[in-house]
């Protein structure tokens, strides 16, 4: 649970942009998920308005990070659930099976 005041205390921070990632992360290595994240603060967003301190620079910290929770920005950005107790692992990125089970580099150009 994300109580207001450690929301208040992240979007008044001197780096708002990197407290916010970090309250997230925080959320979710703690197991939470996006969704349940996302609708927490969704409700925390009519009193952040409310803030004497609120601007444009405010909204758009909060914005960002509902849109990262969400989905709705560049995949590279986006908020991913924690994995589910005992799911299959997938290969890390860059890497490809062959047909022996073993990995091996993806290669960006074709072999000559």
């Amino acid at each position: 649970m994300i109580p207001f005041d450690d929301l208040r205390t992240v979007l008044l921070a001197a780096d708002p942009y990197g407290a916010m990632d970090a309250l997230i992360r925080r959320e979710l290595t703690a197991g939470r998920r996006t969704s349940a994240i996302y609708d927490e603060l969704v409700d925390h967003v009519e009193a952040v308005r409310t803030l004497p301190e609120y601007t444009d620079d405010v909204e758009n910290n909060l914005g960002d990070t509902l849109d990262a929770l969400c989905g709705w920005c560049h995949r590279d950005y986006a908020y991913q659930d924690p994995p589910e107790p005992g799911a299959p692992t997938l290969p890390s990125p860059g890497t490809e099976a062959n047909r022996q089970g073993k990995t091996q580099p993806s290669r960006s150009t074709p072999p000559a």
